[in-house]
């Protein structure tokens, strides 16, 4: 008798059982067919799996053999029993038992299992083939970017003072038919050489995020123009710095015609250089040993002495990445290697000027108090309006003290007199005592127009200790006497 899960079957008669997967927990009943002395018949039974060795139960008087999670596959059951005097019986009774397997325990399916097993590993074998050949193609690639963008930092600046020169010479000088035709060609070539060398790199992508530095030249720096201790002339001076000799003696002599030049081989140097001989304007190459360009930019624009200068880079990455990064540092333009002399000091021109009516903006605003405030102009920096700030508060309030000096006003803004005077001329276009004269005027004018006070009160009451002295400058600043300008605006005098 087959039982199961509170049903029973009974197996009399039958040599083979088939279960269906789920049922692998029953138990088998059965019982001598003598029936007398059941009580003292023992039975004995074994239960293997064809292929394996038996399990057997010792002899016992129990007519219940309990089967528990049988395996998939044909088991043989086995059992056998004494009489009622304790004699063995030479016959067994078997029964075979059909266990059935669940899907994934047959052995179609565990092939199954092992072919997709052995086909993920050699779709792994080849990813990781794939992507380390992918890994050595890009690192290749990466190889010869960066020797060619080396390679293009390095060409461009000779072409620059290939091309350069030669576009000089056939602007300016006087030469035979011939030999302009000769200059020409070797002109026309350099172009030729950097319109190949754009095309390549344009063929093989952007360049590399950083190129090799050009190595520091141990040439003797060169310098052109007006020497550094000589009088100011008026003219714009500039500040060139590149680490290549050539290149800053051919900067240095193409400006000089219209600018006083002084030079510096690194950043470093360079801003050593803008905080001594106080320049109204830097031209500065990126790579450089010591300290290259970019950083002595970052070092300019964060020093309150230093960020009104206006920066022009130029140089030989031309990737669109350090364009943006130079201009989100406050660079006015970047210009790359070969460049046009003629357009480099058109920027330079262009700039100035914008500097220049930027400068008027700025000093009207500080000497009229009705004027707009610094911080309503975006071409103003951030830390030059703090600084054209601080300056006007401190001007508004000491104006009227006769005893003011410039060091007082440098001292009050944190800076040595040098640098404060270069600040205030770059800013204003005014050196600090000509701008504390018209600020005092400009009160005087207000004063003449609002009060009744006398000339010479007014002219105390603004800081002039000479009323004759501030009648001279009063119509230099109004083209009026002090007197004309108050009858003319309408004031009405009493004294």
């Amino acid at each position: 008798e087959l039982g199961e899960a509170g049903a029973h079957s009974v197996l009399l008669g039958r040599d083979t059982i088939v279960l269906p997967p789920e049922t692998r927990n029953f138990s088998l009943s059965f019982t001598a067919l003598d029936p007398s002395g059941q009580e003292k018949v023992q039975y004995a039974y074994c239960l293997n799996k064809v292929g394996d060795e038996p399990t057997c139960m010792p002899p016992a008087t129990t007519r219940r053999a309990q089967l528990l999670s049988i395996g998939p596959g044909t088991h043989v059951f086995k059992v056998r029993c004494t009489n009622a005097d304790g004699r063995w019986s030479g016959r067994e009774r078997r029964l075979t038992i059909v266990a059935t397997p669940y899907f994934y325990e047959r052995q179609s399916f565990m092939a199954l299992v092992c072919v997709l097993c052995l086909c993920l590993v050699a779709v792994g074998v080849r990813m990781a083939w794939v992507e380390a050949r992918r890994r050595r193609a890009a690192e290749e690639d990466a190889r010869r970017l960066a020797f060619l963008t080396d390679v293009s930092h390095r060409l461009r600046t000779p072409l620059t003072l290939i091309g350069g020169p030669l576009g000089q010479v056939l602007e300016r000088e006087e030469l035979s038919a011939t030999g302009r035709t000769y200059l020409q060609f070797a002109y026309d070539s350099s172009q030729q050489m950097l319109d190949l060398l754009d095309r390549r790199m344009q063929d093989e992508g952007e360049p590399s995020e950083s190129a090799p530095a050009a190595p520091e030249c141990a040439g003797r720096e060169t310098r052109v123009g007006t020497d550094e201790g000589s009088a100011d002339d008026g003219r714009t001076k500039i500040l060139v710095v590149e680490d290549n000799d050539s290149l800053r003696y051919f900067l240095e002599t193409s400006l000089a015609p219209d600018y006083r030049t002084v030079s510096a081989r690194n950043g470093q140097e360079g801003l050593e250089k803008a905080r001594s001989e106080a320049p109204d304007f830097v031209i500065t190459d990126i790579s450089m040993p010591v300290m290259d360009g970019m950083e002595m930019v970052r070092a300019m624009k964060g020093d309150s002495g230093l960020s009104h200068l206006p920066i022009i880079i130029l140089s030989a990455k031309t990737d669109l990445s350090y364009r943006i990064e130079g201009l989100e540092a406050g660079v006015d333009d970047y210009i790359t290697k070969p460049f046009s002399v003629a357009y480099l000091k058109s920027r330079v021109g262009n700039i100035v000027r914008q500097r220049e009516a930027l400068q008027s903006r700025v000093s009207y605003s500080l000497t009229h108090p009705e004027s707009r405030r610094p911080a309503e102009m975006p071409q103003v920096g951030e830390a030059d309006r703090q600084f054209i700030g601080r300056l006007r508060d401190y001007l508004e309030s000491n104006y009227g003290d006769a005893g003011l000096r410039i060091e007082d006003l440098s001292a009050a803004m944190g800076m040595g007199r040098t640098v404060f005077f270069s600040k205030v001329k770059s800013i204003t276009g005014m050196a600090p005592v000509d701008l504390l004269r018209r600020v005092r005027l400009g009160h005087a004018a207000e004063r003449l127009i609002r009060t009744d006070e006398t000339v010479g009160e007014v002219a105390y009451a603004v800081g002039f200790g000479d009323p004759k002295y501030f009648a001279r400058s009063f119509k230099e600043f109004s083209g009026k006497t002090p007197t004309e300008y108050r009858r003319e605006r309408g004031a009405d005098g009493k004294r």
